[in-house]
């Protein structure tokens, strides 16, 4: 009988919290300072998840990565270079595709559960 890998309960992980920023030249207004905990990655770096907070502020954003959001506190807009625009706040749950160009911007401070998926 083969064993099931132990589960990562992010609410009993003890990863450490990372703190940044975005780069200086990717920002548009404010000082979004942003936390995240990865609490998961496996062995070919492609697959991620864990926990992601951000404060107000906005930023240029362009995305290799397919990602998966849930956010649970805050509320964010999310516009694209084409100019379509989303409003989300807590209980949203949404995918970010692969080739996404545009804008992050915190409106109240955020906090939300990711997953990415990073092609090679």
């Amino acid at each position: 009988m083969k064993s099931i890998p132990e589960l990562v309960l992010f609410a009993k992980a003890s990863t450490e919290t990372e703190h940044f920023r975005p780069d200086s030249v990717k920002i548009v207004s404010g000082d979004p300072r942003q936390t995240i905990r990865n609490h998961f990655s496996d062995a070919m770096g492609q697959f991620h998840a864990g926990e992601w907070t951000g404060e107000m502020g906005e930023w240029r954003v362009e995305y290799s990565e397919q990602e998966f959001c849930l956010i649970t506190r805050g509320v964010v807009k999310i516009r694209s270079d084409d100019g379509q625009e989303y409003t989300l706040k807590a209980g949203d749950a949404f995918v970010i595709p692969s080739g996404f160009k545009g804008y992050w911007q915190v409106l109240e401070a955020v906090h939300k559960y990711y997953v990415i998926f990073e092609p090679t």
